[in-house]
């Protein structure tokens, strides 16, 4: 018989966390935190289920993007995914420069932006990837972000379709301040507001209130929900507080909260309550309890639940974290059988000789054989500046002995380059600079109508010089660009006066 259970409690498990991470909320990790996910997917092989593709799915979209930068114990290769030129999740990145093979001093330090997303699925039918969604971020001249857009990719007609917009605003002070989000009304084909989050701050600095409204009318908001936190002294998060909004009483009705206790900076436990109504009492739910090496490394984190009847803390399951030479190498999960904890699940990490991530490793154990089986695996590939611009998912497959392409994100990156002062923009806008086509194939066309002299410099995201013409008087110039690679690149202006640069792509 279909365990329906094992799929309510899978869906609701991964439907709340995601909407809780859309939401901006940093205390996910409390409210749907990821080693409850050990406990559901061993309730469900005891029930005689095993949705593997499913579970694997889950897993990507639940631990993937919240993977934390660990140590390996043993150096791999680079992962072979050169069908892919991009990507970028942690910046800003600093690099003190690279020399290429042919002796040139690349510069890679600086800020890196996120410029698009691209996300790939593999079809096995014809060995290929199908882009199906694409990314893209828009900055502000501080290189703060202030637009993000969601767009689906239509294969058959090779157009993009938009999907959602979220647009960011700032303070006077620096502080991101309200977040918009829209929905595409494909019948009127323009954005259709959905939400907002207003954020609040204390005098210190730290987040105090983060208020999520629903969209109702022009110029008509309508409370949804809030989270209220409280600091130490210090700074140390105490306390975080969820509520809901009662529209017909026109007030706020508390519903969870999260109690933190700390001890010399670590946190040494997390307890996890929901409001009684009834009582008008917090009651427990769950607890995690943190343990630490002397050097202050997380060594373990045990989650128990909190059982009414007998008034106490029944463990459910613990992670245990494994190092080498000080660096973290394993993420054990395990779970909680009467008297004695199990094996579940496991992560092993690898890096390469720079530090960064190249595999990670996903394996389930199989009780009765006492094996552990590679179920999962993501690989990492890093361009010259060391910046990560490739990942891979890929499945086992038991059956073949191979590993099976599963999908692919791709990222485009550009440094922060500021944008110039308003009368020198406004200046150079008078000039008329013409720069066409962007994107560009086999040539790039540039006409600047200024008698000044320029230096013309295309230059790549690592900062190596791949072209330069100096321009004398009010010409037209080109660039012939059929021997470089896909990617962004940037124009580089130069004369006496002034210097300015413009983005280019080329596919």
């Amino acid at each position: 018989m279909f365990p329906h259970k094992c799929l309510i409690d899978l869906c609701c498990f991964f439907i709340k966390r995601f909407f809780c991470l859309t939401q901006k909320n940093t205390h996910c990790g409390y409210n749907f935190p990821l080693s409850d996910f050990p406990i559901i997917f061993l309730n469900c092989e005891k029930n005689g289920w095993f949705m593997k593709r499913f579970i694997i799915w889950i897993i990507i979209f639940l631990f993937f993007p919240v993977l934390p930068v660990l140590s390996k114990t043993q150096e791999v290769p680079p992962t072979d995914t050169s069908y892919i030129h991009a990507l970028l999740r942690k910046y800003p990145m600093k690099h003190p420069g690279k020399t290429d093979t042919k002796g040139s001093k690349t510069t890679c330090s600086g800020r890196f932006l996120q410029d698009s997303t691209y996300f790939f699925s593999w079809s096995a039918s014809d060995s290929s990837w199908i882009l199906y969604r694409g990314c893209f971020w828009g900055y502000n001249r501080e290189g703060k972000k202030v637009w993000y857009e969601n767009r689906n990719r239509n294969q058959q007609e090779n157009i993009w379709t938009a999907r959602s917009r979220t647009e960011y605003e700032y303070s006077s002070s620096g502080k991101l301040s309200k977040i918009y989000t829209f929905c595409n009304n494909a019948a009127t084909n323009r954005w259709d507001s959905s939400y907002r989050n207003l954020y609040q701050y204390t005098k210190e600095g730290w987040l105090a209130t983060n208020l999520s409204q629903k969209y109702e009318s022009v110029n008509i908001w309508v409370n949804s929900s809030r989270n209220d936190f409280e600091y130490d002294t210090v700074g140390h998060c105490v306390l975080s507080q969820s509520s809901s909004w009662d529209s017909e009483h026109k007030k706020w009705n508390p519903s969870y909260r999260t109690v933190d206790f700390w001890e010399q900076n670590l946190d040494t436990a997390s307890v996890r309550q929901q409001y009684d109504t009834a009582t008008a009492l917090w009651i427990n739910i769950s607890k995690r309890s943190f343990f630490y090496d002397d050097a202050g490394r997380r060594t373990k984190e045990v989650l128990a639940t909190w059982d009414i009847a007998s008034d106490h803390w029944i463990n459910q399951s613990m992670i245990s974290y494994l190092y080498k030479n000080g660096a973290l190498t394993v993420q054990d999960y395990q779970t909680w059988h009467t008297d004695h904890w199990e094996e579940a699940v496991k992560y092993l990490y690898y890096k390469n000789k720079m530090g960064n991530d190249t595999l990670i490793l996903f394996q389930i154990f199989h009780s009765g054989s006492t094996t552990w089986q590679d179920n999962y695996q993501y690989l990492y590939d890093y361009d010259n500046c060391d910046i990560l611009k490739a990942e891979t998912g890929q499945l086992w497959n038991a059956s073949a002995h191979t590993w099976d392409n599963d999908w692919h994100v791709v990222h485009f990156v550009s440094p922060f380059i500021p944008e110039l002062p308003p009368a020198y923009a406004e200046k150079i806008q008078q000039e008329a600079i013409r720069i066409w086509p962007n994107p560009a194939w086999e040539k790039i066309h540039i006409h600047l109508t200024n008698r000044s002299a320029y230096t013309i410099r295309l230059v790549d995201i690592s900062g190596r010089i791949c072209k330069e013409i100096k321009k004398t008087k009010d010409q037209e110039l080109i660039f012939d660009v059929r021997d470089l690679s896909p990617g962004i690149y940037f124009l580089q202006f130069t004369s006496a006066k002034e210097n300015f640069t413009r983005k280019i792509i080329i596919r």
